[in-house]
């Protein structure tokens, strides 16, 4: 269920109590999504506060250095591009840090690197950068 303290109502908050205990019942999983930790969510329904304090909660943060430059790597290989460490490094510092914004650069780099028939350099990275941005 995404974005759960968005849908919390009590009504709302009755039947994910149900759910839950039958998820259990069945051995089964439930995975809900938020913005923040469950114990900070307006559970009124004291049972469903309970279960879901025991939860196990996982924190999805902004990819690292070195995944970034992996996928960045990975992502013009698939398009058979060679793409020099120091055009990853200059990229990632100056990149938005996110998947969809490295397939972007990747997509543009490509085009721009076919058009004016190139190799992807530190150069035509800051070109499409700044056309992003």
């Amino acid at each position: 269920i995404e974005d759960v303290p968005e849908h919390i109502e009590f009504e709302v908050q009755i039947s994910l109590f149900h759910l839950y205990n039958e998820l259990k019942e069945v051995n089964g999983h439930l995975l809900l999504t938020a913005n923040s930790p469950p114990a900070r969510w307006n559970i009124e329904l004291e049972d469903l506060r309970s279960r879901l304090n025991t939860a196990v909660v996982a924190e999805i943060t902004q990819p690292d250095d070195n995944l970034m430059a992996a996928v960045l790597v990975k992502m013009f290989w698939d398009r058979q591009l060679y793409v020099s460490d120091k055009v990853i490094t200059f990229a990632l510092r100056n990149m938005e840090r996110s998947f969809s914004a490295a397939q972007k650069l990747v997509e543009k780099s490509d085009k721009l690197a076919l058009v004016e028939q190139r190799k992807v350099t530190r150069s035509l990275i800051k070109k499409v950068l700044n056309e992003i941005n």
